[in-house]
């Protein structure tokens, strides 16, 4: 997952990859950096993804309210879904 947006970012020829992990162990799997926006996404194995999916996510959306707003959960789910206010599973093939 994170070679592909790694490749998309080159591609468009701007942005930055991060990752997020605190000294809690909260982690968010990317940040992707792009034009002064920051997009967290968690990446799941699940079908059916829910809100606890998204916990780090929402953690980060809320320390981050001006930069980020919003994050994805990239996930195995048949179709894009809103988990929580600002936060929406896709699936893998939707990037």
């Amino acid at each position: 997952m994170g070679i592909e947006i790694w490749k998309r970012l080159q591609y468009l020829g701007k942005g930055r990859l991060h990752y997020q992990r605190t000294r809690d162990g909260a982690e968010v799997d990317f940040i992707v950096e792009l034009d002064n926006t920051l997009v967290p996404i968690e990446v799941k194995w699940t079908e059916h993804p829910a809100s606890q999916d998204a916990r780090h996510l929402i953690k980060f959306l809320e320390e981050h309210p001006e930069a980020a707003p919003r994050g994805y959960v990239v996930c195995r789910a048949p179709q894009p879904m809103e988990i929580q206010e600002k936060v929406t599973a896709l699936p893998w093939f939707c990037l």
